[in-house]
């Protein structure tokens, strides 16, 4: 699962870094910041920055939101006999 994400960071297809922290208990804020620091390595700070706030604070104010184009993936040639 971490591999998918990461590939989904680094090709500008994945645009908001959150957390479902629904039915936790006891209630506390989401922790953020593993994540946020792990996508900055991976495609810089204000990347990272956009994830956590810019890109959710305009979806949430409803206002435009500008993405970097996505860029191609390339399929992992897997040999036939490994799962």
């Amino acid at each position: 699962l971490r591999n998918i994400a990461e590939t989904l960071l680094m090709h500008n297809l994945a645009h908001v870094l959150a957390s479902d922290a629904h039915g936790v208990r006891p209630r506390r804020p989401p922790l953020l910041r593993a994540a946020r620091d792990r996508a900055a390595e991976l495609v810089g700070a204000n990347a990272a920055d956009a994830l956590v706030e810019t890109t959710p604070a305009a979806l949430l104010a409803d206002t435009p939101v500008r993405l970097p184009p996505p860029q191609p993936v390339r399929p992992v040639k897997r040999r036939w006999w490994r799962f």
